[in-house]
């Protein structure tokens, strides 16, 4: 009954250290399916942009929101992004959000570091 979300990682092998997401395509409407391949590319972007400081969150949240406008491109149907959540700890951070289109869960985007 369920659905199998596709996991897209930036071959990072510390799950706390770059960015990732995962996406259900089937879920999506033809714009947003068109666009993954730019958002994977804009994903990859931002792991590479950070540095070993965790960002801050506004920072995080412009980046986010650009990764919405960029799946969102093309689009008539509705798309958000969830709240932005911060998880961290000692010595590894991560921000976390969800994305949906007309009120249905298509992708979560992880980015996360080491301190």
């Amino acid at each position: 009954m369920g659905f199998i979300p596709e996991l897209i990682d930036t071959q990072s092998p510390d799950p706390f250290d770059g960015a990732g997401w995962l996406t259900c395509p089937e879920r999506m409407d033809d714009a947003g399916r068109r666009n993954l391949p730019t958002v994977s590319r804009l994903i990859c972007e931002l792991g590479e942009e950070l540095d070993q400081e965790m960002p801050p969150r506004v920072w995080m949240a412009g980046r986010f929101q650009t990764v919405l406008k960029h799946i969102a491109a093309g689009s008539q149907d509705h798309y958000v992004m969830g709240p932005l959540v911060l998880r961290a700890s000692a010595t590894t951070w991560v921000y976390v959000a969800a994305f949906y289109r007309n009120g249905e869960w298509v992708a979560q985007l992880r980015v996360g570091g080491t301190l």
